[in-house]
């Protein structure tokens, strides 16, 4: 085993915000007014009375105090000067370290044979490494999967992934690493992905991924229209659509089961796509979809285009995914391919408010956000073997956890997480969903830090998506009070490097 660093923890300041006020948030469905209590995580029926009462902010003295008397249960406890405390503790970051690595990414090839032009390495995005013919060193790829087999030892279930640029570009390299993990990790149920822009595929790469039961991500971004508009080769800047569809196409008449278990396409959504439109499509060519997000960029270009050009079809989408739930066919239903985007959208949250704790102790504020122990969910190796918390994460130099030769540095692990933290911490204590966020460090950086305002934006509308979820999740609990059930023993994937 690779060995960790002694580590001395420095406790990260507890922030709390002027005078305790309850925390909370009121919502109505069709048929009922609802309080999301913050202090307690629970989501309770309320007259309509009250629910204006409550929405219009202002508490006396006399009423804060009863309040704070816990007279009632703990809901609408006054909170919000409390301090936050932070999740994890830094002997569970060094536990998270040695023995809890589940998966690790490599990119295999910095290069690519195309040029999109939304890509997150292209110069919208301020910090970011720009495309290089750079291949990782087999010596490399062969150490990170040897870090994965000594520091798992508390995951049977772990996986290897293959990222780029483009990696197919290297395919001799893939082998030899599938084959290296499948000696290294014996013993342990292992798992394989790759996220390909497809146009390299052949009938050979297409048999061996089948073979090994990988998991399959194709980037592909709709209709010829919708994907032709990005989605270009390098030099000729012509569009790829054609290529890609093609390659599926072979690739689903030589491998048809393989690919309705294992072959997905990782799609991002350009401003105007019309969701009920895309689903159509998938439909009509038997695809299916891991994951459907918008385009970002460091200025805004793309924040804008979609304000100016809105996403549509989500509205039925929702009531789709509503009708299945009430149906009590939603866990039968999460693997069929034409409802694939109705699950990449509203299960995740779905998911996150079953299994909420209810109820909550209201005066514990341990605050644990999206973000991960880093290297233990993911860690992504770069080309150099420079380590990062995730894919997303490929290039930030305030998130690097250190070089797969040294390993994973867990002080810095610790000091990223208190760092994230402390940047958020202000905005958090006061906020009404900071039990149920899931925002992490990706989301807030710009170049090579957080940046305040891309924060704000982000918890605002955060906040929006939260209060609309928690009326979809109510909608269907009125319903059939076991339909998301489903997810009660659900554990998070691992394998899409999307």
């Amino acid at each position: 085993m690779m060995p960790v660093a002694a580590v001395h923890e420095k406790p990260p300041s507890e922030t709390g915000v002027g005078q305790g006020k309850p925390l909370f948030r009121v919502f109505s469905t069709e048929a009922h007014t609802y309080l999301y209590d913050t202090a307690t995580n629970q989501i309770l029926t309320i007259p309509e009375d009250l629910a204006r009462y409550l929405e219009n902010g202002e508490f006396t003295a006399e009423e804060l105090a009863e309040l704070s008397a816990d007279g009632h249960g703990g809901v609408l406890l006054p909170t919000s000067a409390l301090p936050l405390k932070l999740w994890p503790s830094l002997a569970e970051v060094q536990q998270a370290v040695a023995h809890r690595c589940r998966q690790v990414i490599l990119e295999v090839s910095r290069d690519c044979n195309m040029r999109c032009r939304y890509c997150v390495y292209a110069d919208r995005h301020r910090g970011e490494r720009a495309g290089a013919d750079q291949t990782m060193p087999l010596e490399t790829a062969l150490q990170a999967v040897d870090y994965l087999a000594s520091h798992s030892a508390d995951c049977p279930r772990v996986a290897v992934g293959f990222f780029g640029g483009e990696p197919l570009l290297a395919p001799e390299l893939i082998r030899q690493v599938v084959a290296h993990a499948r000696r290294a990790l014996r013993g342990k149920q292992l798992v394989f992905s790759i996220t390909t822009n497809g146009t390299l595929l052949t009938r050979e790469l297409m048999g061996f991924f089948a073979a090994n039961d990988f998991i399959t991500l194709v980037s592909l971004d709709g209709p010829r229209e919708a994907h032709d508009l990005n989605r270009v080769f390098a030099g000729s800047g012509a569009g790829s659509f054609d290529v890609v569809m093609a390659r599926l196409r072979e690739f689903k008449q030589l491998h048809p089961d393989y690919c309705r278990a294992r072959l997905r396409l990782a799609m991002v959504a350009m401003p105007g796509t019309d969701y009920v439109a895309l689903v159509e499509w998938l439909r009509a060519n038997d695809l299916g979809a891991t994951s459907s997000s918008p385009a970002v960029d460091d200025a805004g270009v793309y924040a804008r285009a979609y304000r100016e050009r809105p996403l549509t079809g989500m509205d039925h989408l929702r009531d789709e995914y509503i009708e299945t739930a009430c149906r009590g066919t939603l866990g039968a239903r999460r693997g069929d391919l034409d409802f694939s985007i109705h699950t990449i959208i509203f299960s995740p949250m779905m998911m996150l408010l079953r299994k909420r704790p209810v109820p909550t102790d209201p005066r514990d504020r341990t605050i644990r956000r999206g973000m991960c122990i880093p290297s233990s969910e993911r860690l992504f190796v770069d080309y150099a073997g420079e380590l990062f918390p995730c894919e997303k994460t490929d290039g930030r130099r305030h998130l690097s956890l250190g070089h797969i030769r040294s390993g994973v540095d867990a002080r810095r692990v610790y000091d990223i997480i208190v760092g994230f933290h402390e940047f958020l911490a202000h905005e958090c204590a006061a906020c009404w969903a900071w039990r149920l966020c899931r925002v992490c460090a990706p989301s807030p950086t710009v170049g090579d830090g957080y940046d305040r305002d891309t924060a704000r934006r982000m918890c605002e509308a955060h906040r929006g998506i939260l209060t609309d979820m928690l009326k979809m999740y109510c909608t269907i609990m009125e319903r059939n009070p076991a339909a998301l059930d489903c997810f009660l023993e659900d554990e998070p994937g691992m394998g899409e490097t999307t």
